[in-house]
């Protein structure tokens, strides 16, 4: 039952505190409306249940090269988290502009999963200390990639509705929200390469 709780807290905790698929997934809500994020968000479901996947089958292999792997994954994390602050801060932000519609697809939210170091450490602890002890099969470790996937979509979620239902307030004071934004990721990526 103990174990139960840790699990339950933890992935609530990880999954509903600020990231950068939370961020731009209120970003792109604001912005370009809810259903336009859909894209970016289900581009995020298929990337973080690819990396629970590959963080189940590749664990220990990955336990023991992490402090290796580690300072590398963490720099191109946040140079990527502080190319997307800076994107949202140098980005026209309305419905009509071309390159946020390219930020906010599906490819998009695949590829950020395999560059989100918040994302990959939660994967590989989370099948570590909850997943694999208790089974190896097939069946087990897809239902748990697929429901971790979903609860962190339904963060994405709850942030992306957060963005739309202030969407006409966040427009009138867009360079404010922009700003709030970009210094967010920041925040991120300083917190990623342990500067914070």
């Amino acid at each position: 039952m103990d174990k139960l709780f840790a699990f339950i807290s933890y992935v609530i905790i990880v999954s509903f505190t600020p990231g950068p698929n939370n961020l731009l997934s209120m970003s792109f809500a604001a912005t370009l409306g809810f259903r336009k994020a859909l894209k970016y968000m289900s581009g995020v479901f298929v990337g973080f249940s690819t990396i629970f996947l590959c963080a189940s089958y590749f664990n220990i292999f990955l336990e023991e090269t992490l402090p290796a792997v580690s300072p590398f994954l963490k720099a191109i994390g946040s140079v990527y988290v502080l190319f997307l602050a800076y994107k949202i801060i140098t980005t026209r932000m309305d419905a009509e502009n071309p390159s946020l519609g390219k930020l906010c697809s599906f490819y998009a939210g695949v590829a950020m999963q395999f560059l989100n170091v918040k994302g990959i450490l939660y994967a590989l602890t989370v099948t570590s200390s909850f997943t694999i002890p208790y089974s190896k099969s097939f069946p087990l470790i897809l239902v748990s990639a697929v429901s971790l996937a979903l609860v962190a979509v339904s963060a994405n979620v709850v942030w992306a509705l957060g963005g739309s239902a202030f969407q006409k307030l966040l427009s009138k004071y867009q360079g404010l929200f922009k700003t709030s934004m970009c210094i967010l990721l920041i925040y991120v990526a300083l917190a990623m390469i342990g500067i914070i």
